[in-house]
């Protein structure tokens, strides 16, 4: 006869089982279960023991699972939160400092969009092995979501250690990356801090950090910054900047400037560029389409896109009286613009609405766009250009003139950034070669090239032996 369960797993568990047992793993009911008067209990100490060893391997499964992040295979934001609430507990009592270090991949959205999520789970893998790599058995890794890694450091020995790990970090994500047919050209932006040296909470910690992180970002990228408290200090005033700036969006109250561009032959205005201004009552004057690419706030610079092309055409409307003809306005489009499918049926519908019709409206892609989504810039170019816009690459000065030539080819206008023009007016060979580079292309496809941020003339009379007629920035007045 078949006995019943509870008799069949009768034995108490052994004294060594209990203790190799993991914290919070208890026995279950039915081991420590007397047996019923009457009845034997054929289970041995070793069958019981099997069980627990499975439970055992159950329990570890699971919590690797519930700390472990299923891609890299570093922690998770689940493991990070532990680990720092116990390191930092016994941080300060055992005079032992803690560094943290943020990593943040470079424009790895534009990876993922032009590549694939295969080829964004191939750099996050590889990112996150070199993150282990730099970090050895010193600290935790960790991946917190998206493309943001951070290494905890224990028993630091300084900043110096920690500015050091960032170097190697960098050093080894610099390198061309295969994947496919192609190379992934990777870099990230690194911030440091230190506990208790500066805070022994997590949160705190993991703030100064971030805020650390976004200076390096600010800064150009691919570089790292440690807190300080005037980053800390920069950063509560930004925050209270932008939401001084969401008012000023949200009730249209920036400034529009119509900035022209001007043929040194003639002195005519071949157009003008709408660039706006925001007198913030806190700061001064300040540069919110500059200030919002730094942060990378798509969803806000859509909408200034939007006041800037409603204001300047309004603008446009005024000054072309005083021209007698047509005149023309540039408005740069940023990457929320670039990745927005109903974007040419969208500024289509706002021109109409202006009166203005689209041949007078040159729309701005920054080089940098052409970098990371150069297919999606030719198909953007060509909706656009169906429809009857005209075209400006804007910012040329990063060494891609042979990368960029398919879209150049389709452009009506090449506009050399202010940097490369003040590079090129400190006779750096490496500039001026890149200007020389734009006027000739620019003359071989039929293109008008623009040089831009002229503050004096003699900028001017350089560049005009370099090829350049057209040109723009402060030292030219707004015509009133």
């Amino acid at each position: 006869m078949t006995r019943p369960a509870h008799d069949r797993l009768a034995v108490p568990a052994s004294a060594a089982a209990v203790q190799a047992r993991p914290a919070g793993l208890e026995t279950p009911a039915l081991l420590n279960r007397p047996c019923m008067p009457g009845h034997c209990c054929p289970v041995s100490a070793t069958a019981q023991n099997n069980v627990i060893d499975m439970m055992e391997m159950a329990y570890h499964r699971l919590k690797w699972q519930v700390e472990q992040d299923e891609l890299t295979g570093l922690g998770n934001r689940t493991k990070l939160s532990e680990f720092l609430k116990t390191r930092l507990a016994h941080a300060a009592p055992e005079g032992e400092l803690i560094g943290l270090l943020h990593l943040d991949l470079d424009h790895f959205k534009h990876i993922n969009d032009y590549y694939g999520h295969p080829a964004g789970d191939h750099a996050l893998k590889h990112a996150a092995k070199s993150l282990r790599r730099s970090v050895g058995t010193s600290g935790l890794t960790c991946r917190i979501g998206g493309d943001e890694l951070i290494a905890v450091i224990t028993d630091l020995k300084g900043l110096q250690q920690l500015e050091t790990l960032a170097e190697t970090v960098l050093r080894l994500l610099d390198q061309p990356l295969p994947w496919d047919l192609h190379e992934l050209q990777l870099s990230g932006s690194i911030g440091l801090a230190i506990a208790p040296a500066e805070t022994a909470n997590a949160d705190t910690l993991l703030s100064r950090a971030d805020i650390a992180l976004y200076a390096a970002k600010n800064a150009g990228r691919n570089q790292y910054r440690h807190y300080t408290a005037e980053l800390g200090f920069g950063h509560r005033q930004k925050q209270q900047v932008m939401k001084r700036l969401d008012i000023a969006i949200e009730n249209e109250t920036l400034d529009v400037e119509l900035q022209p561009v001007l043929c040194s032959k003639t002195g005519e205005t071949t157009y003008f560029e709408a660039i706006a201004h925001w007198p913030d009552a806190g700061e001064g004057p300040i540069d919110p389409a500059r200030l919002l690419s730094q942060e990378a706030d798509f969803k806000r610079l859509a909408r200034l896109e939007g006041i800037l092309l409603k204001k300047g055409c309004s603008e446009l409307k005024r000054v072309g009286k005083a021209h007698g003809e047509p005149v023309k306005l540039e408005v740069n489009i940023s990457n929320a613009s670039l990745n927005n499918p109903a974007y040419p049926s969208e500024i289509l519908a706002m021109i109409t609405e202006t009166g203005l019709t689209p041949d007078r409206i040159i729309l701005g892609f920054n080089e940098t766009l052409i970098r990371f989504d150069q297919v999606r810039v030719m198909a953007a170019i060509k909706d656009l250009s169906e429809l009857g816009f005209l075209v400006a690459i804007t910012g040329i000065g990063g060494g891609l003139q042979a990368a960029g030539l398919p879209i150049y080819a389709k452009a009506d206008f090449l506009k050399i950034s202010p940097k490369l023009v003040r590079e090129g007016e400190t006779n750096t060979s490496a500039a001026q070669d890149q200007i020389v580079c734009t006027a000739h292309i620019g003359a071989a496809l039929g293109v008008k090239t623009i040089a831009c941020g002229i503050t004096n003339k003699d900028q001017i009379t350089s560049l005009e032996a370099l090829g350049f007629s057209l040109f723009q920035g402060p030292f030219f007045s707004m015509p009133r």
